[in-house]
């Protein structure tokens, strides 16, 4: 049996190069889970006694895995490369996926959940995502503001092992609440002599509908020397990835009947019901969206590491490069109703469910602003009894002013390019000194960047709508009314050119009657903006460990201590995207027609392939967008929009107000309070015993206990930016026409400066001097006095005071794991630990925001006249549709916005306890574990004190990361893992894989709203939390990984079925308000192996052929009322690999 066993392996061995990186797997995969937890104890072999590694297939790394974690001092489960480089995982995050309680972030937790990643970006560990990257067991991050490496961003081909570490002991640093997942690289003694592979491989997407190829290479090779043995190794990595992604989203239903009351639109005015069923209230779905997103990543990486050791020393030098580059291509069509509007959308011919559920009032859709104020606050409910809308056909005349009928369908392009480059340069020196003492000393460099830039640009067209709704088959079928010929007077850049023969103006332009979703005449462009990122990190970090065993046979068996010190800093500049009207029909600058453009600036787009067709139905699945080539330049998009002869006036001048955030030379323009320089230093030592006995019974303990002590001190420097009011526009009483439109002292009482005079003067301290310049003129000003030259006013800025915000904090950390073996196969393993996780480099950043916010009482609305019977006529109020100004402007509150370099650190208390069984072929465990948290950072309010300003005290509120949450987490873990060797034939080949999570999470929910006044009111209607939910984001209550296997000599197979129930994603959906949870989800992958010879293997991968959309709802009611919010649809993806090693 023994020959056989080792014949079965040799055998095995071609399939160990995955791929030219994934050599770190195969040859290193013997290795402890961490070198934190064992002596330099290769130091002390004579290289004659080196171990055999032998190359081996999945079989060996499913065991190897086993053994890593029954060896290991605290709670470890592992993958090595055969596992992450046999199936078509494009990172490292999807791979670890299949490690028991850990799920793949696909969304931005707690942010907008409409912009998914087609790779897996990061992950959580039993729902927590406080988790701590290491890479070779040291610090690893990407300069995007957060503390954890960005996975995606790592070829897989790079890994040699990832170790998962689930809890803690005093010689791991700190700062993986979650866990710790360090990720292992290849070491040129990890193999014996003279190696090489190269290997290449095709991914296609079927939504892509692309090919793209990725090339590996590595060589390395060890020599004996007169002073050792030295060994080299290089690696080098090219991917190009193109991927896409398709997504269907709708609105919440919102009540329609002859009893749901006047809602009020944007600006708080009423606003009219129209019935959709007579005498029935129904809930209207008023909308949909369509969003493709085309993305198109570049990964290089370059690997060198340089080893040297003797009889009792070791030294280990790495150097890796990694570069990433992201091109995306994003267009969406969607009509909405925006605030209070959707009461005037009409609907016809829809059919309804049986739906009764009570609809409130909050959820209409606010696409350009926060969601608009809830009089009633979500409370008032209105019983249904017409059923949720299926189906409909939609439209609305709000524009037929403009000559457009039906709905407004906006085209919005969003054009991104990112880059992220990680350095990491390492060294790292065991010594053996005796027999008992091994030192080991460490020391890294990191640098990182990160840029982003994106430039959002939008169109918009008109159509009547029949939508059928539904997450897995909606229908849209788009239609023109005939009637929609858009006026050439108010066309950008019309010209008349005289009089028709029945005195009508007639012009240079005059656009036709709309033909298609896709006429230049009937469409235009509506809005544009830009937003930029730039990251930059570096940290350099040293440490020591020293570890002396002690001698004869005492239940103490060795003694561990050691110091840390890193020093990181990071710099972050961001400008959020700037929302600005290009040349809608309201801005007053003309219609940017398309049709009448001099150079074209726009594309079709075609929806027909949406979700592989069947969606959009009829002839019109064609829309116009703003070019790609625009979206991807905001320079390019800027200088169009200025130089555009439609949207110039006659002396050359634009009348477009768009600005993008760009300097003279094209680089990208940060507000002061979006910049931030952090700091952190810090300092750690701990202490650990290793102690263990062995029973005459066959029994034995071993474990360790231990304290770790971690003292950090930041320094975080930025700016504090006032908001200052908007400008206060000179508006004359008469018009250009000669009609009075205000009374003569409305512009006395109309702005915030009028009623606030002070508090104008405390966020822009300069007063303006008496002469009024032309720009001043040009801008609408008559009255300097009225003008504080120190704040810009393309963005009304105030003053800007630098801080700086200090702070130093101290935790001890102790530590205890056991593991009583109860006899050679089964164990059962106790740990407890305290540990933290320290906030977001970007959350501690001192650049802030203040702003006053403020009341506006207008006077009441003047309604026209109507004649009492039997009159027929009647005199209208002389100030009807007339601006009085308005009543005034009260302060209510100072508000500060932006980073929070205050935070604590989140701590918690983990316990641990399993049972595990290994055995011939496999092994099964089963666990329970329990995590208590507290200060979890989480968004909401804080009042930091009071002031007085225009004789009213108001409180100062900060608005951002805020430490208020606990939370405890419990739970059951079970896997299992088996070659069933006992079957006859064919059969002895296959083996199983399977796990299984349950968590048990509760968390403090974010307060509905803060109220510092007491008065009853939310000080902020931006920032409501609905209904009190208090799950954790991305926390799934269940996961279950499954994989089938099969490997013989010449074939290797796998197909795995991945899992999770709901989870939520956000607390507040920016579009609706309401919480958003991303429904239960499971994918199939596979993959199969042919070894030609022992050099050559050729594969095929494949992933999500099941086809999966990834689902969302909405929770609309404090019962739990979820209805559809979004579908989002991936490529199943496809891997043709051929790999040659030597």
């Amino acid at each position: 049996m023994k020959s056989r066993s080792v014949m079965y392996r040799l055998l095995l061995g071609s399939t160990a190069l995955a791929a030219a990186f994934v050599a770190p797997a195969v040859f290193a995969q013997d290795a402890a889970p961490a070198a934190q937890n064992t002596p330099a104890d290769d130091t002390a072999k004579p290289a004659d006694e080196e171990p055999v590694i032998i190359v081996t297939g999945i079989r060996n790394s499913l065991q190897t895995a086993a053994t890593l974690k029954r060896k290991a001092n605290t709670f470890v489960d592992s993958i090595t490369a055969s596992d992450v480089a046999s199936l078509p995982d494009l990172s490292v995050a999807e791979a670890l996926a299949r490690v028991p309680g850990v799920t793949v972030t696909r969304f931005t937790l707690g942010g907008s959940p409409d912009f998914p990643s087609p790779e897996g970006r990061g992950n959580l560990i039993r729902g927590l995502g406080f988790v701590r990257s290491e890479f070779n067991g040291r610090d690893a991050f990407t300069a995007n503001g957060g503390r954890s490496l960005d996975w995606s961003s790592i070829p897989p081909q790079l890994v040699g092992a990832v170790d998962v570490y689930k809890n803690s002991s005093a010689d791991l640093v700190q700062g993986g609440i979650g866990g710790t997942i360090n990720l292992r690289t290849l070491e040129p003694f990890d193999r014996k002599g003279y190696f090489a592979a190269v290997s290449m491989d095709v991914n296609y997407g079927d939504l892509a509908k692309k090919f793209s190829p990725s090339y590996n290479a590595i060589i390395g090779n060890r020599w004996q020397t007169s002073i050792g043995e030295i060994g080299l190794m290089g690696a080098v990595s090219t991917s190009n990835l193109k991927s896409a992604y398709n997504g269907w989203q709708q609105p919440a239903p919102i009540p329609r009947g002859p009893n749901t009351g006047n809602p009020t639109d944007a600006a708080n005015e009423p606003s009219s019901v129209t019935e959709i069923v007579p005498g029935k209230t129904v809930g209207a779905i008023e909308g949909f969206q369509m969003r493709t997103s085309d993305i198109d990543r570049d990964r290089a990486s370059a690997y060198l590491a340089a080893q040297w050791k003797n009889d009792t020393m070791k030294l280990t030098g790495k150097y890796i490069r990694v570069i990433n580059k992201t091109v995306s291509v994003e267009h969406t069509l969607e009509s909405f109703p925006d605030g209070g509007n959707n009461q005037r959308y009409q609907i016809t011919d829809a059919t309804f469910d049986n739906s009764t559920t009570p609809l409130n009032r909050c959820n209409v859709p606010a696409v350009s602003t926060s969601p608009v104020r809830p009089v009633d606050y979500c409370e008032t409910q209105f019983p249904v009894d017409g059923g949720y809308m299926t189906s409909g056909t939609i439209t609305n005349n709000f524009d037929s002013w403009t000559g457009a009928y039906g709905l407004g369908a906006q085209v919005l392009g969003i054009g991104k390019k990112e880059t992220t480059i990680t350095d990491d340069l390492s060294l790292n020196f065991k010594w053996r000194p005796t027999e008992r003492l091994y030192v080991e000393l460490d020391a890294q460099k990191t640098t990182a960047s990160a840029k982003s830039n994106e430039t959002w640009g939008g169109s918009q067209t008109y159509a009547i709508a029949h939508v059928v709704e539904g997450l897995d088959h909606p229908e849209l079928t788009l239609t023109t009314d005939p009637r929609t010929q858009i006026h050439p007077d108010i066309v950008a850049g019309h010209v008349q050119t005289g009089v028709d023969g029945n005195g009508n103006a007639t012009y240079a332009y005059t656009p036709g009657v709309q033909t298609s979703t896709a006429d230049p005449d009937a469409a235009f462009w509506l809005y544009a903006g830009d937003g930029h990122h730039n990251g930059t990190g570096e940290l350099t970090g040293y440490k020591a460990d020293v570890q002396y065993d002690f001698a004869g046979e005492s239940w103490f068996k060795s003694v561990k201590f050691g110091a840390r010190y890193t020093d990181r800093s990071q710099t972050d500049a961001n400008a959020g995207v700037n929302w600005s009207g290009v040349a809608p029909a309201w801005a007053g600058s003309g219609l940017g027609l398309f049709g009448s453009e001099k150079t074209p600036a726009y594309e079709e787009v075609d929806f027909a392939d949406f979700y592989r067709g069947g969606v959009l139905q009829g002839s019109n699945t064609k829309v116009l967008a703003i070019k790609s080539d625009l979206l991807l330049d905001p320079v390019a998009m800027q200088n169009y929009i200025k130089n555009e002869p439609t949207f110039t006036n006659a002396d050359g001048t634009s009348k477009i107000p768009y600005v993008a955030q760009l300097n003279a030379d094209g680089t990208p323009k940060y507000d002061p309070a979006n910049i931030s320089d952090v700091r952190e230093k810090t300092t750690d030592a701990y202490l650990m015993l290793n102690f263990g006995k062995e029973f005459n019974n066959g029994m034995s303990l071993d474990g360790n206990f231990g304290v770790r002590y971690t003292t950090t001190t930041l320094d975080s420097h930025g700016f504090m930016a006032y908001r200052a009011f908007g400008i206060d526009q000179q508006t004359p009483v008469v018009n250009s026409d000669g009609k009075t439109v205000r009374t003569a002292d409305a512009e006395s009482h109309d702005a915030e400066q009028d009623f606030l005079p002070e508090t104008t003067v405390w966020l822009c301290p300069t007063v303006a001097t008496a002469a009024l310049t032309a720009a001043d003129t040009t801008a609408g000003y008559t009255d300097a006095t009225k003008i504080n030259r120190a704040c810009p006013r393309d963005a009304n800025i105030g003053k800007s005071e630098a801080q700086t915000v200090s702070q130093k904090d101290t935790h001890w950390l102790p530590s205890f794991n056991l593991k009583w073996n109860l006899n050679s196969e089964m164990l059962i393993r106790f740990g407890a630990s305290q540990n933290l996780s320290r906030p977001n480099i970007s959350d501690l950043r001192a650049g802030q925001t203040t702003s006053a916010i403020t009341t506006r009482t207008s006077y009441p609305t003047i309604q026209p006249c109507v004649p009492v019977a039997p009159a027929t006529t009647c005199v209208e109020d002389p100030l009807f549709g007339i601006d009085r100004g308005v009543q005034n402007i009260s302060l209510d509150q100072i508000r500060v916005t932006g980073g929070n370099p205050n935070l604590k650190p989140t701590t918690a208390n983990s316990y641990d306890l399993s049972w595990e069984w290994y055995f011939k072929g496999g092994m099964v465990s089963t666990g329970i574990f329990q995590k208590d948290l507290k200060n979890i950072i989480q968004g909401g309010d804080q009042t930091l004190g009071s002031m007085t300003l225009d004789g009213k005290t108001v409180n100062v509120v900060y608005g951002g990361q805020v430490n208020q949450d606990t939370a405890s987490i419990k739970g059951v873990e079970l896997a299992y893992q088996q070659f069933y060797d006992f079957l006859p034939g064919a059969f002895s080949h296959l083996g199983l894989q399977a796990n299984f999570t349950y968590i048990d999470a509760s968390a403090t929910p974010p307060p509905a709203y803060i109220d510092a006044d007491g008065n009853g009111v939310p000080d902020d209607f931006g920032t409501i939390y609905r209904f009190g939910v208090k799950n954790l984001l991305g926390q799934s209550k269940y996961i279950y990984n499954i994989v089938g296997i099969y490997q013989d000599s010449k074939w290797e197979g796998r197909i795995a079925y991945n899992w999770r129930s709901e989870n939520l994603l956000t607390y507040r959906d920016y579009i609706t308000g309401d919480p958003v949870f991303n429904s239960d989800n499971g994918q199939v992958d596979a993959s199969i192996k042919y070894n030609v010879n022992r050099n050559l293997q050729i594969a095929l991968n494949a992933s999500n052929l099941t086809d999966t959309k990834n689902k969302a709802t909405a929770q609309i009611n404090a019962d739990g009322t979820r209805v559809d919010r979004f579908s989002f649809l991936n490529d199943r993806r496809f891997v043709l690999d051929i790999r040659y090693q030597y």
